[in-house]
């Protein structure tokens, strides 16, 4: 299972350095207890503000069962890049992928 995701830098100062991204596979699309980490990985970022890159989830392990799943893409979880909103840093794909 793969996906891309955009990222967009709403702030007023360059996003700079490794930004840690974790991608959860869950069977409902938010961040809960049922999520399994499918992976973890980081990328390095330089993202002036304003602007978007996209990455591509290709690092992605799939679930050893198949069903439906969403992926729940948490940016930065532990704060490295020191973004004063962090809300926002947790999104889901809008539809589930199937694995079979």
């Amino acid at each position: 299972m793969s996906a891309s995701i955009t990222v967009t830098n709403h702030g007023n100062v360059p996003a700079i350095g490794a930004l840690p991204i974790v991608v959860d596979t869950s069977a409902v699309n938010t961040l809960d207890d049922t999520a399994l980490q499918a992976t973890s990985f980081g990328k390095k970022v330089n993202i002036k503000p304003g602007k978007s890159i996209t990455i591509q989830l290709s690092k992605l392990i799939a679930p050893s069962t198949a069903d439906a799943y969403y992926l729940i893409v948490q940016l930065d979880p532990t704060n490295t890049l020191g973004d004063a909103n962090t809300t926002n840093n947790v999104f889901s794909t809008s539809d589930p992928i199937v694995v079979s």
